[in-house]
């Protein structure tokens, strides 16, 4: 029996890891998360087996076991081939809370396993370099058996800075009312929000989609999905009156979880602004879906509603310090065959909205020409048009058909080409990053919910890894793999921002384009020793300004 100490890169499957490289030491910046992976093969041992550490950092670490989940559809047509196996099967991505030491009374032969081992390092009396010690005790014919492995950790003494890009994935609290059988507004509900908003926070994200409306996205047309409506809304003859109550809760959670941008839900369908969203209102104390599908987006009684509702909503967002940091949403992924819709719903929200930032998920250069949306959101495979053209503010996007050439995170892919957003990210100057799925457990079109360890692709409807990247745990949300490699690729974000502090933008393009040479959102390297040295390489150059201050 053998112990390894693979990076977070690693991908550990029950026949053993895909690329096997050991890492033996690393570095990061004061707030980090820094992660390895130790794994162990089972042959011959059957008798109990007990994995533990010791170091300094005990404190500071957070131990996940990482469990498998199934996928029939691990990656979509037309994929290249920078992927792991483009078969269905079992794939690590669960990352299970645990502790250390773990005792194994009997575990399977001829299986690996792995634990996902996280340091923590806010605290700046972890500045310097740790020994970590990770033993498997087990016997044999032979005896009590000890293997090691030591991991050797510097922390640099050199904060992390504040992100400056936006980062937001769609939450969809429908899914925590399907899969925790609870109703909407009610404590339980809350306390989930709380909670999976919490753990997106800590993972990078920055910015939360708020539904004021049900969200009018991911649905069947004709069909609904369970209401969500932040907003209560009453009609008195041609008079609207607006209850914030449960938007204020919202509100409170978010300031304490610190999300720094509220994202105002879609005021139109999906897929070209036809209709309008289904929005409850009560008419002679009786709650009825006043506005819908049935409802044409142009429609006069929408119109005047909007009138009515969104200098009310603005007003809001002032008296709660949200109106400097709010963006508003017309109709998700348009295409030019939508123009005349979402023509006329983009100059009435303009309108309305008086000059605060509008952002929608659009990849035609000629839609936003048009001047119908003040900041695209593009996707990572359409985005060259964007940035020959100098568009800015830009922000990007990728979603289950983007699996040619481009970075993404579905399951069949190696975590590299997950991580590699950061670099890109912060190469093309992109101001903010949007995924739709952080926790859809629905089907394609929300026709019914799912169980998302058991249904990984939305019934084969979007490759594994597309639609969500947590879980829901007994009483909150569970990390996957994926969410951690994310969250890695926005430090490396912010790391690059520390050198650009220190030395200049000059610095960090020379350093991209020396340790990812021609990088591109459709050309990376292959390999994770690529991101390992340009960050080594960051770490070092901040190590070294520390040194020449303080020679100062």
């Amino acid at each position: 029996m053998k112990l390894f100490c693979f990076s977070s890169l690693e991908k550990v499957f029950l026949d053993g890891p895909v690329h096997g490289v050991e890492q033996p030491q690393g570095s990061c910046l004061l707030g980090e998360k820094y992660a390895i992976q130790i794994a162990f093969y089972v042959d011959k041992v059957n008798t109990p087996i007990q994995l533990d550490l010791k170091t300094e950092l005990q404190e500071q670490i957070n131990v996940y076991k990482v469990e498998h989940v199934p996928s029939e559809l691990p990656n979509g047509e037309g994929h290249d081939q920078d992927i792991i196996t483009g078969k269905p099967g079992l794939f690590p991505d669960v990352l299970q809370s645990s502790r250390l030491p773990v005792q194994f009374s009997r575990l399977k032969t001829d299986v690996w396993y792995s634990f996902w081992i996280e340091f923590e390092t806010a605290n700046p009396k972890l500045s310097g370099t740790h020994d970590i010690l990770f033993t498997l005790d087990y016997e044999n014919k032979y005896g009590k058996q000890i293997t090691s492995r030591t991991f050797q950790l510097e922390v640099i003494a050199k904060k992390l800075p504040k992100s400056t890009i936006k980062h937001t994935e769609w939450i969809h609290t429908d899914c925590l009312m399907n899969y925790y059988q609870i109703e909407a507004f009610s404590d339980e509900y809350w306390e989930l929000v709380d909670k999976y908003i919490s753990m997106a926070v800590v993972h990078s994200q920055n910015m939360m989609l708020t539904p004021i409306f049900t969200p009018p996205i991911d649905t069947n047309i004709g069909g609904e999905r369970r209401t969500v409506q932040l907003v209560d809304i009453k009609k008195n003859s041609d008079e609207y009156e607006f209850d914030f109550t449960n938007l204020q809760k919202w509100s409170d959670i978010c300031k304490k979880n610190n999300v720094q941008y509220l994202e105002i839900i879609h005021l139109f369908t999906q897929w070209g602004a036809k209709s309008t969203p289904k929005i409850e209102v009560t008419v002679d104390e009786e709650k009825v879906n006043f506005f819908g599908w049935e409802t044409a987006s142009a429609s006069k009684e929408y119109i005047l509603f909007l009138q009515q509702f969104i200098p009310s909503l603005i007003e809001w967002l002032k008296e709660n310090e949200w109106d400097n940091n709010v963006y508003f949403h017309i109709s998700d992924e348009p295409s030019i065959d939508d123009i005349e819709h979402y023509q006329e719903a983009s100059n009435c929200v303009r309108k309305l909205v008086k000059g605060y930032p509008i952002i929608d998920a659009m990849s035609d250069y000629y839609l936003y020409k048009k001047g119908l949306v003040d900041i695209p959101v593009v996707a990572n495979n359409q985005i060259r048009i964007f940035l020959d053209n100098k568009t800015s503010p830009l922000w990007t996007y990728y979603c289950g058909a983007h699996n040619y050439k481009v970075s993404n995170r579905f399951f069949d892919m190696p975590s590299y080409r997950n991580r590699i957003l950061g670099y890109q990210l912060f190469k093309y100057n992109i101001d903010g990053f949007l995924h739709w799925g952080y926790n859809f457990w629905n089907t394609q079109y929300s026709k019914k919910a799912i169980n998302p360890y058991e249904i990984t692709d939305a019934e084969v409807s979007f490759p594994s890894g597309d639609s969500f990247v947590v879980y829901p745990g007994e009483k909150g949300p569970l990390p996957s793999l994926r969410l951690k490699v994310i969250n890695e690729a926005f430090q490396d974000f912010r790391a690059m921002q520390a050198i650009e502090n220190i030395y200049g933008r000059n610095a960090v393009d020379e350093l991209i384009e020396k340790y990812l040479p021609n990088l591109s959102f459709d050309e990376y390297p292959k390999n994770q020793k690529y991101i390992f040295s340009i960050r080594e390489h960051i770490n070092k150059l901040i190590k070294d300004s520390m040194k020449t201050e303080c020679g100062k």
